[in-house]
């Protein structure tokens, strides 16, 4: 995967993360608060700047009751 892939990839990511949190009405300020996480941490991910863990990443899909795996087809057709 080159560079760029991997920034489009992060980018689409954040994206859907963002619209899921939204959907849901929950605000910055409670999943960082709810996951031990900076609220800066979840600005970046959401705007596809910042290259996160996998971990991280597990963490937030599954406090949306998510399943990881289906995100990550759903961001590649995106």
């Amino acid at each position: 995967m080159t560079k760029e892939q991997q920034q489009q990839m992060t980018k689409k990511l954040g994206t859907f993360l963002r619209y899921e949190r939204m959907q849901k009405g929950i605000s910055i300020a409670k999943i960082a608060e709810d996951l031990s996480l900076n609220p800066s941490t979840i600005v970046s991910i959401e705007e596809g700047t910042h290259k996160t863990s996998f971990v991280t990443i597990y963490m937030i899909t599954n406090y949306f009751s998510l399943n990881l795996a289906n995100v990550m087809v759903a961001i590649q057709a995106y």
